[in-house]
């Protein structure tokens, strides 16, 4: 009987990982702090119509096979990464149908983790999907068993597909990845820009960070990190490598500068002329909105006009507050008064 090209990919796990970093940014979006962690990609045999991971992952979808083919590519990645001796935490794609439908699927990660000597909690599990199914009780079992195991969750291609409001309610992910079609060209759209900043504010609500992925351009790192997001993955800043070369690419992003610092940038700056404070004493009745000048502008002393308590909170008027987790809550925009 003939066997399909899907058939050997799968007997022989003829599976090339590649991995991306997703950095942390500063808040002016000039520098790299850290890497936050390294996202596998997985490729099928090099030169065939299966080399793309679409195509190969479509194509299994097709004829049943995605659970198996899931398994593999995160054999291949953890073992890759394992063997490389460089041990960053490490994301992985699964889909949500193959959740739902294999119940032994968190036992399986854990498992694999421990024997290549990963832990448990440097694990993020990215989901996707590209078809109608996982929307089932399966797949709220087994995000409460991953969860209870110390795996994040990360909710994949957030703006296409399946990965909609409703995906973001049954997975409740620690991390939203916001898709390239929502970046590109961001800085010029004002529709786009909307809606990371709504984007963004849903996941500071849900106690959630957002990674923005495909950036490609300085001024799509300006936006995006203006808007609070700053954990950035693209070309920008370093393409997909092997297991071996990833330490040595991620040395090179964190000595690097990609841009110009945030004020040095042609985009038109944000005017603002008031903002709202917060004072954080519950014997203070203050909350008001007052000149942008004299609590932002030069980075003067943030006080309460009222019982003067330092530090307050600070908000601009319509626009989402880019809580920084544990960073000072400073806006990663330029502020002038007019």
């Amino acid at each position: 009987m003939n066997r399909s090209l899907l058939d050997t990919v799968l007997d022989s796990r003829a599976i090339t990982s590649v991995f991306q970093p997703v950095f942390e940014m500063n808040e002016t979006a000039d520098r790299c702090l850290d890497v936050h962690f390294v996202e596998c990609l997985s490729r099928g045999p090099k030169g065939t119509n299966m080399e793309s991971a679409g195509v190969l992952f479509e194509y299994a979808r097709r004829k049943g096979k995605e659970a198996a083919l899931d398994k593999i590519c995160i054999e291949e990645a953890l073992r890759a990464v394992s063997a490389s001796g460089y041990r960053p935490a490490i994301s992985v794609n699964v889909h949500a149908s193959t959740l739902e439908r294999d119940a032994g699927f968190p036992l399986f990660l854990a498992r694999l983790a421990d024997r290549n000597g990963l832990p448990r909690a440097a694990i993020v599990l990215e989901i996707v999907e590209h078809g109608p199914d996982g929307n089932g009780p399966g797949l709220d079992a087994a995000l409460a068993e991953l969860r209870r195991l110390g795996v994040r969750i990360a909710l994949d291609d957030i703006g296409l597909g399946q990965s909609n409001y409703r995906r973001i309610l049954d997975c409740r992910p620690d991390y939203f990845k916001l898709d390239r079609y929502l970046i590109q060209g961001c800085h010029a759209d004002p529709a786009r820009g909307a809606l990371l900043d709504s984007l963004a504010l849903l996941a500071r609500r849900m106690g959630a960070r957002v990674v923005a992925e495909g950036v490609e351009t300085p001024e799509e790192l300006f936006e995006v990190c203006s808007r609070g997001i700053d954990l950035i993955q693209g070309f920008l800043l370093a393409r997909p490598t092997s297991a071996e070369g990833l330490g040595a690419v991620i040395e090179d992003s964190l000595r690097a500068t990609p841009t110009p610092r945030v004020h040095e940038r042609s985009i038109p700056m944000t005017v603002v002329l008031h903002v709202n404070v917060y004072c954080p004493n519950p014997d203070c009745p203050f909350r008001g909105s007052v000149d942008a000048e004299r609590y932002v502008a030069g980075g003067s002393a943030r006080h309460c006009p009222e019982c003067g308590t330092t530090p307050v909170r600070i908000e601009i008027p319509g626009r989402p507050s880019p809580q920084k987790h544990g960073r000072r809550d400073t806006p990663a925009i330029q502020f002038r008064t007019a």
